[in-house]
C-alpha cells in the first residue's frame, strides 16, 4: 500500500474517531464570554491575547533574577523516563535521546527544557509532532513560538481551533491537532491562553527599574562628575565693560580643559591663576538616598511570584539560610505541579509512537525524583524509622522465643496492622540479647 493510501487511512480512522466521540458525549449548553453567538460567528471568532509578551521579554532581560528563577524551574522539573516491558522501554528510551529536535538538537530533554520555558514565560507551551514518510515512527519534534499561536471558536463549545501567525502568509496556518502538543500554564477560568509566571510582576519591574536607573545615575554623575570653576578677582580690579573679566574666563576655561584632557592621556599639568579661583563638583551637597530597604521590598515580590528561596537566586539576605523541610514541600509541589501541566502531552506523544510502531504495551511517563539537599534529612529519617522497624521485630522475636509472648502477640508488636498470622510455628530458639539496646543512624548516615 502506498503512503498515500495509508495517509487516507490515518485521517478517516482519525475523523470516525472524532465522529463517536461526539456522538457518545454531551453537548453543553453553556457558552464561555469569548464564544460569538451564532454558528458562523464562532467560526470567525479568534481569541483575544491579554498577555504583553514583549514585556515579558523585556522584564527577562532586564532582571538577572528573573532569568534565573525561569532556567532553575525548569531544571529542577527533571528527567523524562518510560516504565513498562523491558524490550519496550529500551526501545522507548533510545527514542527520547535520540530524536531530532527543532534544527539542530536532539533528544527530548531539550525539547521539554524549551516546552516548559516557553509555559513559565508565555503561559503556554507549544509544539508539533513530525512523522516520517511512511508514518510509522516519530521524525522529529519542534517547539513553536508562543506568541505566535491563535485560537479560533467553532461552533462547539469544548473545541478549538489552533492556528499559527507565520511570516510572510496573509492567512494563519491551521496546526494540526493530532500531531499538537499543546501545554497550559494556570489557566484562568476558560481561557484557554494560560497565564505567564511574571503576569503580576510588570509594576513591580517597573519600580526596580526606576530605583536602579536613579542609583546609575547617581553614581555616574559621582563617578564622573560635572565641575563649577568659581573666580573672584583681586580687590583692585575693576573692569567697567566686563572684557577684561571675560578675558580672564576665557582662558582659565581653556586651561581647566586643557588639564582634564591630560589626564586622560596619562599626564599631569598644573593650573595657574590670579585672584581667588574655587572648584567645585554640582551635586556634591546632594544626598544619595538609600536603595537597599526598597529595592528589597520590591525583590522580595519578585521571588514571592517564582515560588523559589531567595538564596537559591543569589540573594542571601540572612546569614543562615537553609532549605528547610517545609519549604522543601512547597517547592516540590511547584514542580510537581509543572510536571502535571506537561504529562498528558507527554503520554501522548509516547501512546502515538507506540500504535505507529504496532506496539500493543502501553508505557507510563515518570520522573526523576526532585534534588533537593532537605531530600537527604527525609531519607536519614526514612532510614532511622526502618531501623526501629527492624529492632521492634527482633525485639517481638525475643519475646516469643522467651515464652513472654505467643505467636500472635509477636506478630501484632511487630506490625499492629497485621490482622492474622498466616501460619503458625514454633517459638525459635536462640542466645537472648545482653546489654542496653541503642538506636543508632546507619554507616553512610554518621557524622552528617
Amino acid at each position: 500500500m502506498s503512503v498515500k493510501a495509508w495517509s487516507t487511512l490515518f485521517q478517516k480512522a482519525l475523523r470516525r474517531s472524532s465522529r463517536r466521540a461526539q456522538r457518545e458525549r454531551g453537548y453543553p449548553r453553556g457558552r464561555p464570554p469569548w464564544m460569538v453567538p451564532g454558528t458562523l460567528g464562532a467560526h470567525r471568532s479568534v481569541l483575544s491575547i491579554e498577555a504583553e509578551f514583549h514585556l515579558y521579554d523585556e522584564m527577562r532581560r532586564t532582571f538577572p533574577i528573573l532569568d534565573v528563577a525561569l532556567t532553575i524551574l525548569v531544571r529542577l522539573c527533571g528527567r523524562v523516563r518510560v516504565d513498562g516491558p523491558a524490550h519496550d522501554v529500551a526501545e522507548a528510551e533510545r527514542f527520547l535521546r535520540e530524536v531530532r529536535v527543532n534544527q539542530l538538537q536532539r533528544g527530548l530533554q531539550s525539547w521539554l527544557e524549551s516546552h516548559l520555558d516557553g509555559m513559565l514565560l508565555y503561559g503556554k507551551g507549544v509544539g508539533e509532532i513530525v512523522l516520517n514518510r511512511s508514518r510509522t515512527d516519530v521524525y522529529a519534534l519542534v517547539n513553536l513560538d508562543p506568541r505566535t499561536i491563535r485560537f479560533r471558536a467553532t461552533a462547539d463549545p469544548l473545541e478549538l481551533t489552533v492556528f499559527q501567525t507565520v511570516a510572510g502568509e496573509w492567512e494563519p496556518v491551521r496546526l494540526d491537532p493530532t500531531r499538537l502538543l499543546l501545554s497550559i500554564y494556570n489557566p484562568q477560568g476558560n481561557q484557554p491562553h494560560g497565564t505567564s509566571l511574571l503576569r503580576s510582576l510588570p509594576f513591580v519591574a517597573e519600580a526596580c527599574s526606576i530605583i536602579e536607573n536613579a542609583t546609575a545615575q547617581v553614581w555616574q554623575r559621582m563617578g564622573a562628575p560635572s565641575f563649577h570653576v568659581n573666580w573672584q578677582p583681586d580687590e583692585g580690579f575693576t573692569d567697567p565693560h566686563g572684557k577684561l573679566g571675560e578675558a580672564v574666563l576665557t582662558h582659565l576655561q581653556s586651561q581647566f580643559e586643557e588639564v582634564m584632557a591630560s589626564r586622560s592621556r596619562g599626564e599631569v599639568r598644573d593650573l595657574f591663576t590670579s585672584g581667588t579661583v574655587r572648584i567645585g563638583i554640582i551635586g556634591s551637597e546632594g544626598q544619595i538616598l538609600a536603595v537597599q530597604e526598597p529595592l528589597r521590598a520590591f525583590l522580595e515580590q519578585m521571588v514571592a511570584a517564582t515560588g523559589l528561596p531567595p538564596w537559591l537566586l543569589g540573594l542571601h539576605w540572612s546569614a543562615t539560610e537553609r532549605l528547610s523541610s517545609q519549604q522543601a514541600e512547597l517547592l516540590i509541589a511547584n514542580i510537581e505541579a509543572l510536571r502535571r501541566a506537561v504529562q498528558p502531552q507527554l503520554e501522548a506523544l509516547i501512546d502515538l509512537r507506540q500504535r505507529l510502531r504496532g506496539r500493543r504495551n502501553r508505557l507510563a511517563v515518570a520522573w526523576d525524583a526532585v534534588n533537593l539537599r532537605d531530600l537527604t534529612e527525609r531519607a536519614r529519617a526514612e532510614a532511622w524509622s526502618e531501623q526501629a522497624r527492624q529492632r521492634r521485630i527482633e525485639n517481638a522475636r525475643r519475646m516469643w522465643e522467651l515464652g513472654f509472648w505467643s505467636q500472635e502477640q509477636a506478630a501484632r508488636n511487630a506490625d499492629p496492622d497485621l490482622v492474622a498470622v498466616d501460619r503458625r510455628r514454633e517459638a525459635p530458639s536462640g542466645t537472648p540479647l545482653t546489654g542496653p539496646v541503642h538506636l543508632v543512624p546507619a554507616a553512610g548516615d554518621r557524622g552528617a
